[in-house]
C-alpha cells in the first residue's frame, strides 16, 4: 500500500466518531466527518492520491466538491481505480449516496458494488434538514448522526428521545437562528 493511501486511511480513522444508534444496550455506528477530510486534503495530498490510483489530476475539483465521500469509500476498499467511472456519471456523486442498488451503474463497476455497499454507510450519514423530515423512513443501514440519545418518555404507541446531533449534519434550524440549541425528538414505535 502506498504511503499516500496509508496516510489517507489513517486520517479517515482520525475523522471517525461514534454515532449512537440505541442507548440501552448501547449500540454505536461509525461516522466520518467529510468536512474534516476535505480540510485534510490539500491540493498536494489530493494530487498524490489521484496519481496513486492512476487517475487524472484533472479530477481534483470534482473530488473536492462532489465526489469526496465516494472517493473515500473507493480508497477504503482499495478500489480507487474506479474513480473515473464515478466522476463520469453524475448520478454516482456524493449526492446519490447511499447507493442501494447498482442497477444504474456502468457494467464495468458492478463487480465492486457489494464491497462499496458495505463500506459506504459511515461516509454518508443522514443530513437532517429543516423542512425535509416529514414522515421520513430511512434504510436500516443509514447512520443517523446522534451524539447522545436520552429517553424522555415511553408510552403505548411511541417512545420519545431527546438527541444531540453532530453539528456537521444538523441543518434543522432555519438560517438566522442559533444552531447551538438545535434538538430533535425522535419517535419510535413500541414493540
Amino acid at each position: 500500500m502506498g504511503s499516500e493511501l496509508h496516510d489517507f486511511l489513517e486520517r479517515v480513522n482520525e475523522c471517525t466518531s461514534v454515532a449512537i444508534a440505541e442507548p440501552m444496550p448501547l449500540l454505536t455506528r461509525p461516522i466520518v466527518s467529510i468536512d474534516r477530510l476535505r480540510s485534510y486534503l490539500t491540493t498536494e495530498r489530493l494530487r498524490k492520491l489521484l496519481l496513486y490510483v492512476d487517475s487524472s489530476t484533472g479530477f481534483e475539483d470534482a473530488v473536492r466538491t462532489r465526489y469526496l465521500a465516494v472517493f473515500a469509500v473507493l480508497l477504503s476498499i482499495n478500489q480507487g481505480i474506479y474513480l473515473p467511472t464515478f466522476v463520469h456519471h453524475d448520478h454516482m456523486a456524493d449526492a446519490g449516496l447511499p447507493f442501494l442498488t447498482c442497477d444504474a451503474w456502468p457494467e464495468v463497476s458492478k463487480t465492486i458494488f457489494d464491497e462499496f455497499y458495505q463500506a459506504q454507510w459511515k461516509f454518508c450519514p443522514k443530513r437532517l434538514v429543516f423542512g425535509q423530515l416529514h414522515d421520513t423512513w430511512l434504510h436500516r443501514n443509514v447512520v443517523v448522526p446522534m451524539k447522545q440519545k436520552t429517553l424522555l418518555r415511553e408510552g403505548v404507541d411511541a417512545v420519545i428521545f431527546k438527541v444531540e446531533l453532530f453539528e456537521e449534519y444538523n441543518h434543522l434550524i432555519p438560517v438566522g437562528q442559533h444552531r447551538a440549541r438545535a434538538q430533535v425528538r425522535t419517535f419510535e414505535a413500541s414493540s
